[in-house]
């Protein structure tokens, strides 16, 4: 039993996972300005902080990961985007923050290279331990 160290987490909710992410989530929240859009492959950071997301990606990683396979309509009808829609998506509705570090960096890289690399020196970084990095539009 590691000398009671797992009952004493046990007796702290701060340090469970959903209380953690909870907290990140409202951190992340309280540092967006309206509107707070943000764009993401995890939703649920977004979501339980009280913020919008895209509803193309609402469904997380899961149809963005092979949507490049589909057809321009294919996409449009599923209402989802796929990296070569997200230029198209973003200059008709920009975040105001970004979320990377929850999935694979092959399925993040198209995002940080069409949102974020062309006007870097416009984004603040915020790295939070054991989570997300946000990108804050400035």
């Amino acid at each position: 039993c590691d000398n009671g160290k797992p009952v004493r987490k046990l007796l702290n909710p701060q340090s469970w996972t959903p209380m953690q992410l909870h907290a990140t989530a409202e951190d992340i929240a309280g540092k967006i300005k309206s509107p707070k859009l943000i764009l993401t492959l995890a939703p649920l950071y977004a979501l339980e902080g009280g913020c919008d997301i895209y509803t193309e990606l609402s469904a997380g990683p899961f149809v963005y990961r092979v949507a490049n396979g589909l057809s321009y309509e294919q996409i449009e009808k599923v209402n989802s985007v796929a990296p070569k829609t997200l230029g198209y998506m973003l200059e008709q509705s920009p975040p105001s923050a970004v979320i990377f570090g929850t999935e694979p960096k092959m399925l993040e890289k198209p995002i940080y290279d069409i949102a974020i690399a062309p006007t870097s020196k416009s984004w603040k970084i915020i790295s939070y331990p054991n989570g997300p990095t946000l990108y804050l539009k400035q």
